[in-house]
């Protein structure tokens, strides 16, 4: 399975408003880091492509987050910062890149694996290869709505998964090739600004009658936010998956570690110890920080 996200970093909001219930707020370019941290040690990828856009405000932190992901990742992987798929000619030259049946998709930064092991997730996409060669979606996200739809709908039981059909076109979900090549060649959207499949009026996804359409029988995934952006949300939005929180000095500030060591050098012997002592504390640091992402993750859900 190839992972694939292509996210616009930036830190101004979306049209959705968001109730975190007093729950503290995060910084955007750092829920991305969450984000990527929590969901680079849960499959065996068989390719990595992160296309990521840097808001203006961000550029600053564009070698932060390369080694970051260097960090998470196991090379070979391609990163594009500066780039992403945003006219359906740039999804169509995707095409050629996906030499695999399944895509793990993402045009989302604020998604986070809240399961408390790998297994169960890697079993639902065990299931999912049975429907590779057709058009078939796996959805991640948005739970508390797609249990209700489960209600609405024929559906069957194949071990972890529900499933059913419908057309949809969410952007953080497992896709099989024939269904990317369905949303964006069966319809011509001419020079339409597309960075997603379910972007303004064209709501790509919804071309496509899903007849796989799989469902998780329990919540492996959140919407860093939660779900009160939805329509007609309730308190049971908010009492059952409610917004998460960054784990307390999850992610080190490492610049400013590496600015201190500038300090010592050059300033004569006397300065030898320190710089040894930082560079110590500095590796040291950095072989943390590069284990974060293969440690589950560190919140914690209790489920029904």
């Amino acid at each position: 399975m190839i992972l694939f996200f292509n996210v616009f970093i930036t830190p101004k909001g979306l049209k959705h408003s968001y109730n975190r219930n007093g729950l503290k707020s995060f910084d955007n370019f750092d829920i991305f880091y969450y984000c990527l941290s929590t969901i680079a040690p849960i499959y065996k990828w068989s390719k990595i492509i992160l296309q990521i856009k840097l808001d203006e405000a961000y550029k600053h932190r564009e070698e932060e987050l390369k080694f970051h992901i260097a960090n998470i990742f196991n090379p070979p992987y391609t990163l594009r910062i500066g780039f992403r798929n945003e006219r359906q000619k740039d999804w169509i030259k995707t095409i050629e890149e996906l030499d695999d049946e399944l895509i793990f998709y993402s045009c989302n930064h604020d998604h986070i694996f809240i399961d408390n092991n790998y297994e169960y997730f890697r079993g639902c996409v065990d299931v999912f290869k049975k429907y590779q060669n057709e058009v078939g979606m796996f959805a991640l996200s948005h739970y508390p709505d797609y249990i209700p739809l489960i209600k609405t709908k024929p559906y069957k039981i194949d071990g972890p998964v529900f499933i059913t059909d419908t057309p949809e076109s969410a952007s953080f979900t497992i896709i099989t090739k024939s269904l990317w090549k369905k949303w964006w060649t069966e319809v011509d959207f001419g020079d339409a600004y597309l960075p997603r499949s379910d972007w303004g009026a064209q709501l790509v996804g919804h071309n496509v009658h899903h007849s796989n359409f799989l469902v998780p029988s329990r919540e492996i995934f959140r919407h860093f936010d939660g779900y009160h952006n939805i329509v007609n949300p309730t308190s049971y939005h908010m009492e059952h998956f409610p917004p998460l929180e960054i784990p307390h000095n999850y992610t080190p500030n490492l610049d400013k570690i590496e600015k201190a060591l500038n300090f010592y050098i050059g300033k004569g012997p006397e300065y030898d110890y320190l710089y040894g002592q930082n560079k110590d504390f500095l590796e040291h640091l950095q072989r943390e920080y590069s284990n974060i992402g293969k440690r589950d993750p560190i919140f914690r859900e209790l489920r029904d």
